[in-house]
C-alpha cells in the first residue's frame, strides 16, 4: 500500500530539509513524496534538486517536485493530489516533520485495518519549538 505525502512549500529553505529528512528516515517501504513549490526564490529549488538526486537511489521512495505559481496551500495540495499514485495521502506543510522513523509503518497498519470502511483518518499533532520542547499536543 503506497502512502503519498504531498507537501506545499513556498520560500521554505530554512525548514524544508528537516521535513524531507523526517520522511527520508521512515522505515515504511512504499512512500511517494510530491513537493509542490510555489516558485520559491530562497534556495528551496536547490534543496529539492538535491533530494531528487538522493531519492533516485531509493527503492522504496518516489520523489517528485514541481515549482510554479499557485493560489495557496489548498491549490498546491490539489496539484499534488492530481499527481498522486498512493492509496492514502498525507498532507504536510514544508515546516512540518514526521514524529519518528516508525510513524508511517504504524499508520500503515491502522490504514490496512481501516480500509475500506474509512476514507479519512486523522491523527494528533504536537507543536514543538526550535529547542525541541513540546508546547502543545
Amino acid at each position: 500500500m503506497r502512502i503519498t505525502i504531498v507537501i506545499a512549500a513556498f520560500n521554505a529553505a530554512r525548514c524544508l530539509s528537516d521535513c524531507l529528512d523526517s520522511i527520508y528516515r521512515q522505515t515504511y517501504a512504499d512512500i511517494e513524496v510530491i513537493v509542490v513549490d510555489a516558485g520559491s526564490t530562497d534556495g528551496s529549488r536547490q534543496i529539492l534538486e538535491r533530494y531528487a538526486q538522493r531519492c533516485n537511489l531509493c527503492v522504496n521512495l518516489i520523489f517528485t517536485w514541481i515549482s510554479e505559481p499557485d493560489d495557496g496551500i489548498a491549490d498546491a495540495w490539489n496539484k499534488g493530489i492530481l499527481r498522486s499514485t498512493g492509496e492514502w495521502i498525507l498532507f504536510l506543510g514544508a515546516d512540518d516533520t514526521l514524529y519518528n522513523p516508525e510513524i508511517l509503518s504504524t499508520c500503515a497498519r491502522i490504514l490496512i485495518e481501516a480500509s475500506p470502511l474509512c476514507q479519512v483518518i486523522y491523527g494528533g499533532v504536537a507543536m514543538i519549538d526550535e529547542t525541541q520542547k513540546v508546547l502543545e499536543v
